[in-house]
């Protein structure tokens, strides 16, 4: 029975925490933090602190599965002691959580941006379908209307919310990919947080 508690709590737990950057990272264009719009850009003090929470909350969870057995309920205890783990660095669990979603928003805005045409290889592709005698002018103005208004989207509802943000992810992007990394089993070793 404890055999069986173990593993069905390491891969619930495994596959829940996992997948929180898979999730966001897919869910961000369809929306944006509540009240992001209303809130202090993020530092850089506060996206340290939350790398070295996330170290610590992964430090449990992998100490915890190793003693699975040990607990009548080990999901229930986990996450009580991941709450006392968070509360005791300083943070309300909401705005951990929101500043988690906020740095991967802004990871995936950032990334938007860099795969955005510039403004005149926007403009040469448009002038490409305008100039093409393959296309009637239906197909050209929806196909022109269809990436005026995708560009349109992604910089007013992908890039414009989280760039106050970006600063601060900015300053820790190497250590953002090392965590990510890191909480993947791909690197052994945590990232080592310096001061900026």
């Amino acid at each position: 029975m404890n055999f069986r508690k173990s593993i069905c709590f390491i891969f619930i737990l495994f596959g829940f925490l996992s997948s929180q950057k898979i999730e966001a990272k897919t869910t961000t264009i369809l929306y944006r933090p509540q009240n992001q719009a209303i809130s202090a850009p993020l530092t850089k003090e506060k996206v340290r602190d939350f790398i070295a929470t996330r170290i610590a909350e992964y430090k449990l969870q992998k100490g915890m599965e190793a003693r699975a057995n040990e607990y009548e309920n080990v999901i229930q205890a986990f996450y009580q002691k991941r709450k006392d783990l968070i509360e005791g660095r300083g943070w309300v669990i909401e705005e951990y959580e929101n500043v988690n979603e906020r740095i991967l928003i802004a990871q995936n805005a950032m990334e938007q941006e860099a795969d955005l045409k510039s403004e005149e290889a926007f403009n040469m592709e448009i002038a490409d379908i305008e100039a093409n005698t393959f296309y009637s002018a239906e197909q050209k103005s929806q196909l022109t209307g269809f990436l005026h208004n995708d560009r349109k989207r992604i910089l007013e509802e992908v890039i414009a919310p989280s760039k106050p943000d970006w600063p601060a992810v900015k300053a820790y992007l190497e250590e953002l990919d090392q965590l990510n990394d890191y909480l993947a089993g791909n690197r052994p070793d945590a990232p080592v947080l310096g001061t900026r």
